[in-house]
């Protein structure tokens, strides 16, 4: 991961209105953002894409997980998961 990618996803991992917000809650739980990456079955590159999406919106919560899970590669059952119970 270079610098500005880790820049990135920490930055946008300080509002919950990014994806990156959720990201950063879960390295925490499996190490590290190369170990997160390979536990979503993304690349790095595809995890900081994942990361600068906007999260899901309450009231179109499916639908924004299809989109996003569709744009990084991942199923929408495994962005649900990581997303989880929000707000």
């Amino acid at each position: 991961m270079t610098p500005l990618q880790e820049l990135a996803l920490i930055r946008c991992g300080l509002d919950r209105t990014f994806v990156a917000w959720y990201l950063v809650r879960r390295v925490g739980k499996v190490g590290t953002w190369n170990d997160l990456a390979t536990s979503l079955g993304l690349t790095i590159d595809k995890l900081v894409s994942l990361a600068l999406c906007k999260a899901p919106r309450q009231n179109f919560r499916e639908e924004d997980i299809h989109v996003v899970a569709a744009y990084v590669g991942i199923s929408d059952a495994a962005l649900a998961d990581l997303i989880g119970n929000m707000r």
